[in-house]
């Protein structure tokens, strides 16, 4: 089992910041919250990101809910080993469950969920959905976490020669999801532990209102970043570009970055981004 032990390992520093636009909907229903290194010792940082669904109040309420039980039940630990990732996630998933039995109006709410957690030298995460991590080194971007949607297998099967590309491209229902936090069995979860980080390593969360810009430009994005621009500074230069597409149907957007720096002081993170500590009780 992979551990958070730093006595083998060069202690990596941490910038991090997130932030959201509404884009065309009426209210926000993605929600993201970071746990600071100074809450695990000075070892690791932990980011989480939901993008909820189920109407007005639903997918605001669904997205919250599953981001702090997340959190919750992630902290129990002093330096959570990675294997806490699929408990959390767990818990999360019980919480929106028990949270669609309150009202009526809520009853068909649910969520995407995605987190990244580097502790040490090493990033894990788990996903569930289709909301995005990726990993952008050394001049490129590469999205890591496989999605869930009914897209994703059908693009699969067609790079097998399992069905046509005419096949492919009648299904209407592309962007459904396949997997998602409702309280129900969780039908597809993707967990990766051990991926090695070097200093220069930025790690990217969004919800799939990103996917207006395309890869190419996200990647552009990330390459007028430099280890002495603040992450705040960053995310808010990525949503500008995601703005300045003007989609008439503009998803909510959050985006929450992580770079990883040579041992220093952490950057202060700026306004928008929601630190979460530990409470008096853990």
């Amino acid at each position: 089992m992979m551990n958070c032990d730093m006595s083998r390992f060069l202690a990596y520093s941490f910038d991090f910041a997130g932030a959201q636009m509404l884009g065309a909907r009426e209210n926000q229903q993605d929600f993201y919250a970071f746990v600071p290194p100074d809450q695990f010792e000075g070892r690791a940082v932990l980011c989480v990101l939901a993008d909820g669904m189920g109407g007005y109040e639903g997918g605001e309420i669904a997205s919250e809910c599953a981001v702090r039980a997340f959190v919750s039940v992630f902290l129990k630990d002093l330096v959570p080993e990675p294997d806490k990732l699929p408990e959390a996630l767990s818990a999360a998933n019980e919480a929106v469950g028990d949270a669609r039995l309150v009202s009526e109006k809520v009853r068909n709410m649910g969520t995407t969920l995605c987190a990244a957690y580097i502790c040490g030298n090493f990033l894990h995460y788990i996903s569930v959905g289709d909301s995005l991590i990726f990993l952008y080194r050394r001049g490129k971007l590469h999205r890591i976490n496989r999605i869930h949607t009914i897209g994703q297998d059908l693009s699969e099967k067609l790079v097998e020669g399992r069905i046509t590309l005419e096949e492919f491209d009648a299904e209407p229902q592309k962007n459904c999801l396949t997997s998602a936090l409702v309280g129900e069995p969780l039908l597809h979860v993707d967990y990766r532990s051990g991926i090695f980080m070097e200093p220069g390593d930025m790690i990217l969360l969004s919800s799939d209102g990103i996917l207006t810009i395309g890869k190419e430009s996200l990647a552009d994005c990330c390459r007028q970043c430099t280890p002495l621009s603040p992450a705040i500074q960053d995310v808010r230069n990525i949503l500008d570009t995601v703005r300045e597409a003007g989609r008439a149907t503009q998803d909510n957007t959050s985006v929450a970055l992580i770079k990883v720096l040579e041992m220093s002081s952490h950057r202060d993170t700026g306004r928008e981004t929601l630190i979460i500590k530990r409470s008096h009780q853990d």
